[in-house]
């Protein structure tokens, strides 16, 4: 960023917060800094901007930061411009519906009469990490890494061999008509997925669970972490408040990793479901101990292969059967506050492009193989 000083002071209300996109507000002020010795009146106009926080532009061209403004794109979206006043400016901006969740800044230039920016302030440090928010609105569609496209390309032709295998049986039982106590394929389907859903709907339910255990985490509301450098301390107790024996059953406490609201949100395999064996809110392990009921402490570095996003931290406790029985969580009910982030690392390597490329390839060859022998069959039959 071709700019030598930061003369405007910029102050938001919101920082920390998860706000909703189409329903809360966003309020900014700014005044020209009175500590420098610099003269303003080459300023104009002022442009207000909401802009990406780095843990929102990992991995994403379209988001880029370039020290060329002309093709920058960290702050894409427009608060407010006005004419430029030395101080008491206020904006309050009420979020559009279309505004894409991520975490982010405000950030303000000073415009000159040429349309030049000649100056700037922001509501986050230089490095970007600190007084940041969250937008909980539209979905801006790309995976956890830059490998998924590839895989996920390999998983579409796995479905398609597993449709193949299926197509095969179906047609093995329907054509099996020798015998008079043939079962029809219909029903086989319907016992199998009564039975699937027998097996799966049974299972301990979190809206069950008491809030019993008492938790804290290290990272600070909207501090950014660095996955494989950061590290996370988790201490937890129970609650003595509660009365004496509630615990008794408690066996073993496991403390887990949990995506937030907002980096859940259209990400169906993230998705929060009631039944505790199908969520998959926590699917992130961060210790597992014997239960004590205080003076539990733990500090867990994170992982290289934890996906950027928004986190809390929540313990579950286990009874002797390994069951949960009670929870903790450093969250409200909500999941709104006391919520941080996570940066991950980008990149794939060449190792799982190759698997990656043998999967789609024997998918492929697979599917052609079955086709070609069907069609060779139906002629010979002929």
């Amino acid at each position: 960023m071709m700019l030598s000083l930061l003369s405007i002071l910029l102050f938001l209300q919101n920082k920390g917060q998860v706000l909703k996109a189409g329903v809360d507000n966003l309020t900014i002020t700014w005044a020209f800094n009175p500590n420098l010795t610099i003269s303003d009146s080459n300023y104009t106009t002022v442009e207000a901007k909401l802009c990406y926080a780095p843990v929102s532009q990992t991995g994403r061209d379209d988001r880029k930061t370039d020290d060329n403004l002309d093709f920058d794109k960290t702050c894409p979206i427009d608060i407010t411009d006005a004419p430029y006043k030395r101080s008491n400016n206020t904006f309050t901006w009420a979020i559009p519906k279309n505004t894409t969740s991520a975490t982010y800044f405000v950030r303000v230039y000073a415009v000159k009469a040429n349309k030049h920016e000649t100056a700037y302030g922001q509501t986050t440090d230089a490095n970007k990490t600190t007084n940041l928010f969250q937008i909980d609105g539209v979905v801006s569609v790309q995976k956890d890494s830059a490998a998924w496209p590839v895989i996920g390309n390999s998983f579409g032709y796995g479905y398609a061999l597993l449709l193949m295998l299926i197509l095969i049986l179906f047609k093995k039982v329907n054509s099996s008509s020798s015998s008079s106590m043939e079962v029809p394929a219909g029903f086989l389907v319907f016992s199998l997925l009564l039975s699937c859903f027998v097996a799966t709907s049974y299972g301990v339910y979190f809206s069950s669970l008491k809030e019993t255990l008492m938790l804290t985490a290290s990272p600070k509301t909207g501090q950014v972490l660095k996955a494989g450098e950061d590290k996370i301390t988790v201490t937890w107790r129970f609650n003595r408040t509660l009365p004496a024996g509630t615990d008794a059953a408690y066996k073993t406490i496991k403390v887990k990793l949990c995506y937030a609201p907002i980096s859940q949100k259209d990400r169906s395999w993230r998705k929060t479901v009631d039944l505790l064996k199908k969520d998959k809110t926590c699917p992130h392990k961060i210790v597992a101990r014997p239960y004590a009921a205080s003076n539990n402490s733990f500090t867990w570095t994170v992982e290289r292969d934890i996906p950027s996003g928004v986190y809390f931290v929540r313990a579950f406790a286990f009874n002797a059967q390994e069951e949960q029985v009670a929870y903790g969580q450093t969250t409200d009910a909500h999941k709104s506050t006391n919520l941080f982030e996570i940066q991950a690392i980008t990149g794939r390597h060449v190792s799982l492009d190759i698997a990656s490329i043998c999967f789609s390839a024997f998918s492929i060859v697979s599917l052609a193989g079955f086709f070609y022998m069907e069609k060779r069959k139906g002629k010979t039959s002929k």
